[in-house]
């Protein structure tokens, strides 16, 4: 049987992380994705940005995030975060390495991607 070839599929979290399992849901999802070799990146837009902050969300009742997030990191899937999403909220310094590209660029990353999921 034939493999398809490999599909760039991109993962946007727009929602704040807390009081919810949604971001760890889609992270966790993310992770899957990259069994079949596809190229994975996660975007943080809007109130999704609030996941790449230094937080405890265990303490708060909310699934933890940062093991999501660093196996990611530690099998190459770009982490991409939006500056607009950041300045508009005044947000600065993120507790993780990821890249921050503006919402024009962002839209350049989805218009290339084969398959959009948003959270």
């Amino acid at each position: 049987m034939a493999r398809d070839a490999e599909k760039t599929i991109s993962v946007l979290l727009r929602k704040a992380p807390f009081d919810t399992v949604r971001n760890a849901d889609a992270l966790r999802m993310s992770l899957g994705l990259t069994l079949r070799d596809d190229k994975v990146q996660v975007i943080f837009l809007e109130d999704g940005v609030y996941t790449l902050l230094k937080t405890s969300p265990e303490a708060i009742g909310s699934a933890p995030l940062a093991r999501h997030i660093e196996t990611l990191q530690s099998l190459d899937c770009p982490l991409v975060v939006e500056r607009e999403s950041l300045e508009e909220r005044g947000l600065g310094q993120l507790s993780l390495p990821v890249e921050i590209k503006t919402r024009a660029e962002i839209a350049g990353l989805l218009a290339q991607s084969h398959i959009v999921i948003s959270y």
